[in-house]
């Protein structure tokens, strides 16, 4: 019970901390996602300080899952592939939505469902926003690794 409530209260925190100002939206719509993340640090259920600055220069996708969501599965897996094909590329942090009809994940995700991702960009800012098939998100995500340079 402790557990999940911490696990709630850090994908609270962390969601809060990711969420834009703006919809959802295509990797098409760059002009619309010149939104930057505000700077942040807070601790996991290890005890260890993630910070976002930490992420600087990487491509970080924050990728929404649940162990629930057999696509999540999927998507975890060609992420953790791209990880291993880009080393130094890409940072991936996991959110673990433990009820989709929380409060949490209705404010968060709203009507976005899983699996759903966030992608900033080298420089912090929010690039896309998506949910999708596994395998579309993963490309997209590596489309930015290696087009973006």
């Amino acid at each position: 019970m402790r557990r999940s409530c911490l696990r709630a209260t850090l994908v609270l925190i962390l969601s809060g901390c990711l969420a834009a100002a703006a919809p959802a939206a295509h990797p098409d719509d760059w002009e619309a996602l010149s939104l930057r993340v505000k700077p942040f640090a807070v601790k996991d259920l290890e005890g260890r300080t993630l910070k976002l600055a930490d992420l600087s220069g990487k491509i970080a996708v924050i990728d929404f899952w649940a162990t629930w969501c057999k696509p999540c599965g999927v998507l975890d897996r060609e992420l953790a592939e791209l990880a291993r094909r880009h080393p130094g590329e890409i940072a991936v942090r996991k959110l673990n939505v433990v009820d989709g009809d929380s409060p949490a994940s209705r404010k968060y995700l709203g009507d976005a469902t899983l699996p759903h991702i966030k992608v900033f960009g080298r420089d912090g800012r929010l690039r896309w926003e998506r949910s999708a098939p596994p395998r579309t998100l993963a490309s997209e995500v590596e489309k930015l690794v290696t087009g973006e340079r």
